[in-house]
Formats: structure tokens, C-alpha cells, sequence
């Protein structure tokens, strides 16, 4: 039996200055921290939606034990992510408190889930060549035809797109993502398949501007890609990812007589005109942004990377690498300041010329990925290497806000967001070209900088419109509209 600290010849307890630190703590005004248990979490409003796909977006679960110092923000930040789930257009978390005690009820307004929308699309390099073509109405590269989105199909926040084109690119695309496919390992399941036939295609860049090339009578290119991944939720801010994938591209046999510079395109790296080979794309990603579709406050870590070849066709064997990093943070009541740091490796020779990072065309292979520079709109880099550091202030004019139209005759649109929001940028890149046909050497192993002024528009579910005016080192400059967030 253990025994009890006998009392000192003096009569005194043997740890005098612990009992007195702990008599005196109330004095000082030191308080033990108070403590609430999560006793019940209700639901409502989630006609569709599962229980578990809102349940596993809290930072705690039933049982749990959180500090009362801490518990607004842990409900903010749970409301946050599960905003960001794009299910809903408001939600509400209300506690209740008693004996320490807490039972939480939330409130949601459903979305609506399928949109069946036209499918315009100028199919120019950037946003910046498809205001040129539209103010010139130039309108041969456009594409038409429809894109179904489908959310949340059995309340699973299963998402498929399907999109079919023709006109400029006959296209066919279908998505597929199934969360909770192993629902103990939190591993959700996802499939792409995508055809495009392409009459005239981006065979280059000369003194950075981009160099279309066609034919008349049959199609440049063909391509067909499919990939397959699985993604596992660490927790509601981080997830690992792995994809596999086929690529397979076929062009012209003509496409060999075409000259750039005086020299052979090599789009292929074995100078044939098709390549085949698998790929291995993986990742990692903290997310813990506030409202994703436009963040003030928080940060995001992305590392990824791929691996392409052994190639059944063509040569091509290469290795991507890459991070990025964003943190946005709230320095008062209405201003705000975010800076994102980017770098993208290709490892390699054997590298397609498609298979590259590009600035200033609109394609990259890695998901939630974006290499724009603004400032330099007009103009298109191709590299192997490529460094990318931003900074903005932003300026609140209109707080992003939920207004309610309750004149709506449906509660699914009656939640609509806005915000006015100005900012102000600078960011700066270097970029290098390292590839077996490097073929533009304007503006690549020299410091890239711009900046300028801009207004964002925040407006239905969350859409973002960004009118900018930017300048480049180069003195030029020019007003430029953008659709998504410049450091994400």
C-alpha cells in the first residue's frame, strides 16, 4: 500500500512551495482552463447528403473533450470546412452549453446539384488571347457543345462531369469521384477517360508568342488519356493522393516536314509521330484555408510529383517535381496579405514538348496547380525549370457576406455570396528550358517581374472575376480578367 508523505520533525509538509504555487494561483488571477465534452451533434437541412459526409468535415466527434477557450474557433473552422465541401450554399453551426456539456446542431441549405450548361469555348492559349479573338471576332477555334455536372448524386458527394464538343476540337470527357470507397481507410476512388481530335494545334513558341500549325484535310493531333487514382483523408486538412495513368498521342504524319525556327518541331522526343507510355502521379496536400474559393486567412502545402515512361512509343521518359506553398493571412479589419511560393522541376531529356510547365498556356498536370504570372498574359514560356514567388494585399470594399433572396422561388439559389475585394501585387519568376528541342530562348534565365492593381468580384456560388492591371519588366502593361485565385 503506498503511503502517504510523513510530516517533517518541524511539523511541515515536505513540498511547501508546491502547495503555496497552487494556493496562490487564484490570487494571480491563473485559472485552470474549463473544459466542455461534445454530448450531441444533430443535422438538419440535409435532405440528400449523408450524415458522415458532414459529420467527418468537424474537427471532433461525439465523446470529444474541447477547451472552452477553443471552442469558437474549432466551430469556425468545422463551419469553413464543411462550406467547403461546395454541397451547400449556407451553413450554420448553433452550440448549446450546460454543465459542461455541449450539444451542436447544424443547419444546412442544399445546393443545386445538376447543371447541364452549354459548352462555349475559345480554345486559345490563355484568357488574355481569348479576349483578342473575341474583340477581333475571330471566332474559328471555337468550341461548342454540353458539360453535365452532376454533384452528390446519391448523397455520397459522388461528383460526374461529362463533357461533349465539337466545332474547333471534337472532344469527349468523363469524370468520376466516389468518396469513402474503403470507408475505414477514408479512401475515396477517382477516374478520368478523355479523346480530343484537334485540327490545328500549339506546335511551338517563337519570341514568346505561341505558333499554331494545321492541315486541311485531316486532323493535327489525336488524344487519348485515362487515369485512375485513389486518395486517402488524413483528417479534413490533409489527404494523400496516387494516380495512375496512359497517355497516348498521335499526330499527323506531316507534322514531320513542319519547321520552327528553321528546324524540326520535335514534339516527339525519338522524331516519330506518336507516343505512348504510362504515368504515376502522387501527392500531398495540408489544406487549411478558410473559404477555399477565395481565402483570406489560413495556408495550403502541395508536393507532387510524376513519373512518366517507360514509353511503349516514342521515347519519352521523364520525372516531374514540384511544391507549392500559399498563406494568407488577416492583418486587420477589413485588410489582408498573401504570399505563395512555386517550384516546378522536369527531370530529364526525353521530355514531349506537350509534357512541359508552361507560363501562359492553360494546361498542367497536376490538379489545384496553376503557373500564371500576371503581367506576362501576352506572352508563353515553355520550361523545365520554373521558380514562381507572389504577394497581394487585399483590400475589403464589401466583406464577402451571404445575401439571403428570399423572393427567389427556390431556397436552393436563395444564398447567394458576394464581396468586392481590391488588391494589390507583385510577383517575380525565373525560368529555364532544359528539354532536347528548347526552342524559344526569349524571356527564360533572367528575372521575370510584375505587378499592378486589381478589383475582385465574388459573386454566384462562389464564382470569382478578377479585373486586373498589370506591367512586366518589360513596360508593358495592359487590364487582364482572370477567373481563379491568383495564390492558391
Amino acid at each position: 500500500m503506498a503511503r502517504l508523505p510523513a510530516f517533517s520533525s518541524c511539523g511541515r509538509w515536505p513540498y511547501p512551495s508546491l502547495v503555496g504555487l497552487l494556493l496562490l494561483l487564484p490570487w494571480l488571477g491563473i485559472t485552470q482552463p474549463t473544459a466542455v465534452v461534445v454530448r450531441d451533434i444533430s443535422l438538419s437541412g440535409a435532405d440528400k447528403t449523408r450524415d458522415w459526409v458532414i459529420l467527418r468535415e468537424l474537427t471532433f466527434t461525439e465523446g470529444d473533450t474541447l477547451l472552452s477557450d477553443k471552442l469558437n474557433s474549432e466551430l469556425a473552422r468545422s463551419e469553413q470546412n464543411i462550406y467547403n465541401l461546395g454541397l451547400f450554399t449556407d451553413v450554420t453551426l448553433t452550440p448549446r452549453q450546460d454543465s459542461g456539456q455541449l450539444w451542436l446542431h447544424i443547419q444546412v441549405q442544399e445546393r443545386w446539384y445538376l447543371l447541364g450548361t452549354p459548352a462555349l469555348d475559345l480554345e486559345e492559349r490563355n484568357a488574355y488571347d481569348r479576349l483578342g479573338a473575341v474583340q477581333r471576332l475571330d471566332l474559328h477555334r471555337l468550341s461548342y457543345g454540353l458539360s453535365i455536372n452532376w454533384r452528390n448524386l446519391t448523397g455520397r458527394n459522388e461528383t460526374l462531369n461529362v463533357l461533349g464538343q465539337v466545332g474547333f476540337s471534337q472532344r469527349l470527357r468523363v469524370d468520376w469521384l466516389q468518396p469513402r470507397v474503403w470507408p475505414h481507410r477514408n479512401l475515396d476512388l477517382y477516374a478520368s477517360l478523355v479523346y480530343t481530335r484537334e485540327g490545328e494545334i500549339i506546335a511551338g513558341i517563337e519570341t514568346g508568342q505561341v505558333q499554331w500549325r494545321s492541315l486541311e484535310d485531316r486532323p493535327m493531333r489525336r488524344r487519348f488519356r485515362a487515369s485512375v487514382g485513389l486518395s486517402r483523408r488524413l483528417d479534413p486538412y490533409r489527404q494523400l493522393y496516387a494516380e495512375l495513368g496512359y497517355r497516348h498521342e498521335r499526330y499527323a504524319d506531316s507534322l514531320q516536314r513542319l519547321r520552327l525556327r528553321g528546324e524540326p518541331l520535335g514534339f516527339v522526343p525519338d522524331g516519330g509521330v506518336e507516343v505512348v507510355y504510362p504515368q504515376l502521379t502522387w501527392g500531398y496536400v495540408v489544406d487549411r484555408r478558410d473559404v477555399r474559393a477565395f481565402p483570406l486567412r489560413g495556408y495550403k502545402l502541395h508536393l507532387f510529383g510524376l513519373a512518366a515512361g517507360p514509353a511503349h512509343r516514342g521515347g519519352a521518359e521523364f520525372v516531374h517535381l514540384g511544391a507549392t506553398w500559399a498563406h494568407h493571412l488577416r492583418l486587420g479589419t477589413r485588410w489582408y496579405w498573401a504570399y505563395g511560393l512555386q517550384q516546378i522541376n522536369i527531370l530529364g531529356q526525353q521530355v514531349p514538348w506537350f509534357a512541359r510547365t508552361f507560363v501562359g498556356i492553360s494546361e498542367t498536370p497536376f490538379r489545384g496547380v496553376s503557373t500564371e504570372l500576371r503581367g506576362y498574359e501576352p506572352y508563353a514560356l515553355a520550361a523545365t525549370w520554373l521558380s514562381l514567388a507572389k504577394t497581394e494585399f487585399k483590400f475589403a470594399l464589401l466583406p464577402r457576406r451571404i445575401v439571403h433572396l428570399s423572393w427567389l422561388p427556390s431556397r436552393r439559389f436563395q444564398d447567394l455570396p458576394v464581396g468586392v475585394y481590391l488588391s494589390t501585387f507583385v510577383e517575380g519568376a525565373y525560368v529555364r528550358d532544359q528539354s532536347f528541342q528548347a526552342q524559344d530562348p526569349f524571356l527564360l534565365e533572367q528575372p521575370l517581374l510584375g505587378y499592378g492593381l486589381g478589383l475582385n468580384l465574388i459573386g454566384f456560388y462562389d464564382m470569382l472575376v478578377r479585373v486586373e492591371y498589370s506591367r512586366n519588366h518589360l513596360g508593358r502593361g495592359g487590364v487582364y480578367l482572370h477567373g481563379t485565385v491568383p495564390i492558391k
